[in-house]
């Protein structure tokens, strides 16, 4: 599952503003913003049209999880 920080730090290394993943997720910018604060959890539409818009995998997913959670350790 994609979380708040990993939505923002992926969106960010693939050079895309709030804005620019908004008009590509066809989700408000206001969304997202509301989503990378944690403010507002993610629905199951909204993560698919995220992880399509950021060329996600399930694999890279959990490989990004993997690595923030070593980092936690």
């Amino acid at each position: 599952m994609l979380t708040a920080k990993n939505i923002r730090t992926i969106r960010m290394l693939n050079g895309m503003r709030q804005e620019d993943l908004a008009e590509k997720t066809g989700l408000s910018f206001s969304l997202i913003s509301s989503i990378e604060r944690g403010v507002r959890r993610i629905t199951c539409q909204s993560e698919k049209r995220i992880r399509e818009a950021l060329s996600l995998n399930d694999q890279l997913i959990q490989h990004i999880n993997d690595i923030e959670a070593g980092i936690r350790r």
